[in-house]
């Protein structure tokens, strides 16, 4: 009787494919965390300086200068019990539109109650009937810096995370596979008189079972 062998470990394709997966999760989110923070820091930083540099509305009536396509906010005192009524006029004369802001802003005791869009460059006159602030022209492109920052900072972490999480799973898989691998033993029965396979050893070297020379 013959014994051959069967090699039954499987490919270490799994664990590799979780290494790799777990390498681009923790990439991914290192990038996420430090390229979004930084996006939304520094936007955030410059809308917060612009909104510090407050400009009072004294005696009912001030001015200000704005370019075409600018936000700029109107504040009242955090402490009033109602916003006041303000009315703007553009370079041109005519009345510009106030907005109502969809969140309020508040820095440094003042509120944010309303804002307008410039559609013409220049001096822009705001009249209030009760104490009133005027902001500079908000930083658009803060604004987006700062939004997509926090964006890029969720949905990279997010993406990170799942890919690590994906990965570390993979490579345990693959590990548990590699442990439980193993070698079967298979016997096989050479009669005699039976041509022995080249490499094979010959079974009864005698001529076979109890037969000597």
């Amino acid at each position: 009787m013959a014994t051959t062998t069967v090699d039954n470990r499987r490919s270490p394709g799994m664990a590799k494919a979780g290494k790799v997966l777990m390498i681009l999760g923790v990439v991914i989110l290192l990038l996420s965390l430090i390229v979004g923070g930084i996006l939304a820091y520094r936007g955030g930083s410059g809308v917060v300086e612009t909104m510090d540099d407050l400009q009072t509305i004294n005696n009912g009536q001030a001015t200000v200068s704005a370019e075409e396509g600018d936000v700029l906010l109107l504040l009242k005192r955090e402490s009033a019990a109602t916003a006041p009524s303000c009315q703007v006029t553009g370079p041109d004369g005519q009345d510009v539109p106030l907005e109502t802001p969809t969140t309020s802003t508040t820095i440094n005791e003042w509120k944010s109650f309303a804002a307008f869009t410039p559609s013409t460059s220049g001096d822009h006159s705001i009249t209030c009937d009760a104490e009133a602030a005027v902001s500079p022209p908000l930083s658009v492109s803060g604004i987006f810096g700062a939004v997509g920052g926090v964006l890029l900072l969720i949905g990279g972490s997010l993406l990170g995370l799942f890919l690590l999480g994906l990965g570390l799973l993979l490579w345990l898989l693959g590990r548990r596979r590699k442990q439980t691998d193993y070698v079967q033993p298979v016997q096989t029965v050479q009669h005699p008189g039976q041509a022995t396979q080249p490499g094979q050893r010959d079974q009864f070297p005698n001529g076979g079972p109890g037969q000597s020379h």
